[in-house]
């Protein structure tokens, strides 16, 4: 596995929002959690899979899923920041989505 970008000696541009990591820094961060989450460097946002494990449906790039109303949790705080987004949580139905059924819920 080989992460892209610039050296371990950055530290320039640190932002408090982003855990006090710099903008390479963060974007290292993402890239080893897409690759445990879903096996490449490449950022998933658009992911979405029932896995059959009991959790529904799994998506986006850290493995939200809709069994414990995390992956709806994310989406409402999405539509909070773009109101004119054509997500699902948007609607009134979204409210339908599936949550604690799974061993966790």
């Amino acid at each position: 596995m080989v992460l892209t970008g610039g050296d371990d000696s950055d530290s320039g541009g640190v932002d408090a929002a982003d855990g006090g990591l710099s903008a390479e820094q963060r974007r290292r961060a993402d890239q080893l959690v897409s690759v445990f989450e879903n096996g490449t460097t490449k950022i998933q946002y658009g992911y979405a899979e029932n896995l059959d494990d009991g959790r529904g449906v799994t998506a986006g790039r850290a493995g939200f899923t809709t069994d414990d109303g995390d992956a709806l949790e994310v989406v409402r705080a999405y539509t909070d920041k773009k109101p004119d987004n054509p997500s699902p949580a948007s609607s009134p139905r979204s409210s339908a989505w599936p949550t604690g059924t799974g061993p966790t819920g």
